[in-house]
């Protein structure tokens, strides 16, 4: 092969043709979409090195010895391209027919490489992974405070005195709500906890005090006067009864409602005061 001749590029062409072929389109990842020379490609091979053949140091005609040394130069070529063909069996991505060796980042001219190196600056860093911690009860307890008092729901059917309960209530949970803040707050210093009895006398200097056994015995007396097993349906029955026979007649009011009669006898002079309608 004479290097800087047209069979230089014939030859090259015709390497990397065969080179795809064995790599590629023998495997059946890519159809054979054309092999012939367009125009431009022909002309641009029929040009290549022209210029170089014919050229000599002196500038006269060529001799013996320029095309010795045009051959031996070609040898080398020829096993310079045969080696830079087999440095290319790893680089697919990157193979081109025409000689020039494209990055796979290159796209209209621009190189994206460094787009995309700069981008992973910009990437999340994921928390290192903790192992699951064991629910520890006690450590729960600690954060969360007291447990605030059990409340019981009125419902204006039963019959409850919902005035003095809910007053007693809003009592218990302001003393409770004023203890839960001061035990917490303790616990965020790492100070020793107060004593049952320091926290009631502190509170009530403060304001909030608890309720008094007394009051909690009145509660106690208040949620006994109601009727917490009424639905609403049954208050509805007993409005009726009482519509229908008047509301001193129990015999027939209890003998309607049934099981509820024992209810009834006792609920009728409470709620001659407490619904003064029917």
């Amino acid at each position: 092969m004479i290097e800087g001749s047209v069979e230089e590029k014939i030859i090259e062409r015709a390497q990397r043709k065969l080179y795809l072929d064995a790599a590629v389109i023998q495997q059946g990842r890519l159809a054979d979409q054309s092999k012939s020379l367009s125009k431009d490609e022909m002309l641009s091979m029929i040009r290549f090195g022209a210029d170089a053949v014919f050229h000599t140091k002196g500038g006269g005609e060529p001799t013996d010895e320029d095309i010795e040394a045009l051959l031996l130069r070609g040898e080398e070529r020829t096993r310079a391209d045969e080696s830079k063909l087999k440095d290319q069996a790893n680089s697919l991505a990157n193979f081109t027919l025409d000689g020039q060796e494209r990055s796979m980042y290159e796209l209209d001219g621009q190189d994206w490489s460094k787009g995309s190196e700069a981008a992973t600056q910009w990437s999340l860093s994921l928390p290192k992974r903790i192992t699951k911690q064991n629910y520890d009860e006690t450590a729960h307890q600690q954060r969360a405070g007291l447990r605030m008092p059990k409340q019981v729901q009125i419902h204006d059917f039963q019959f409850f005195d919902a005035r003095r309960l809910h007053a007693l209530r809003d009592q218990e949970v302001a003393h409770w709500q004023w203890k839960q803040d001061r035990v917490l707050a303790r616990r965020a210093r790492e100070e020793d906890e107060e004593g049952d009895d320091e926290l009631t006398r502190k509170a009530s200097a403060a304001g909030v005090p608890p309720l008094s056994d007394a009051e909690l015995d009145e509660r106690e007396a208040l949620l006994r006067d109601g009727f917490s097993s009424w639905s609403r349906k049954d208050f509805n029955a007993f409005v009726k009864a009482c519509e229908r026979h008047g509301r001193d007649d129990v015999a027939s009011i209890s003998l309607e409602l049934g099981d509820r009669s024992i209810l009834c006898s006792i609920c009728i002079p409470f709620a001659s005061s407490v619904v003064p309608l029917l």
